[in-house]
């Protein structure tokens, strides 16, 4: 199987990254090498633990390196061509960043899932949702669990959506992503 960040690095916005030319003064070579490293790492340090999306909310399609890659891929071709050749390092590596960090604050542990499950917060986010509410018990009370746990880890995705770019920044400091520095 290929590393995560080989398949970053097929992908046209890494690849102008790589190329960039180190004549700029604005960029040396040396940057940018620390931009394709910090890219690299990410990659590497995510890409695992995205395919863990899926264990945890079932109703979602894959969330791994690929779905990050087809979302890098998609910017490299919706971005105007005269425009994507203005971007600099920098820009072209927030980028990349970007899509590779978007989803992991939907990474959710056995663990916090229980926490989350059992917080007041989301009891009240559910009793807000009556309706879903109602089908996770008769499900229930049908005898389907396993149905009533789908339809709450629905409820707890859509619960986690509405503050999980805060959990991007904590996901980010658990697994030391510090991806910035000055210059």
């Amino acid at each position: 199987m290929e590393s995560y960040e080989g398949q970053v690095a097929k992908l046209r916005l890494y690849k102008q990254l790589k190329e960039y030319p180190c004549e700029n003064p604005d960029f040396r070579s040396s940057d940018i090498t620390e931009l394709e490293a910090m890219v690299a790492n990410v990659a590497d340090k995510i890409g695992c633990l995205l395919e863990d999306i899926p264990k945890t909310f079932k109703q979602y399609t894959l969330h791994d390196i690929r779905h990050c890659c087809n979302v890098i891929d998609l910017m490299g071709r919706f971005i105007p061509k005269d425009t994507l050749e203005k971007l600099n390092p920098l820009e072209l590596t927030i980028l990349i960043l970007t899509a590779l960090l978007h989803d992991t604050g939907m990474i959710v542990s056995d663990q916090e899932k229980k926490v989350f499950l059992d917080s007041k917060e989301f009891g009240d986010f559910k009793s807000r949702n009556q309706d879903q509410l109602r089908a996770i018990e008769e499900t229930k009370s049908k005898g389907n669990d396993f149905l009533a746990r789908i339809i709450e880890d629905a409820l707890l995705a859509e619960y986690l959506r509405r503050f999980h770019n805060e959990r991007v920044a904590d996901f980010m400091k658990k697994y030391e992503l510090y991806c910035f520095r000055p210059f």
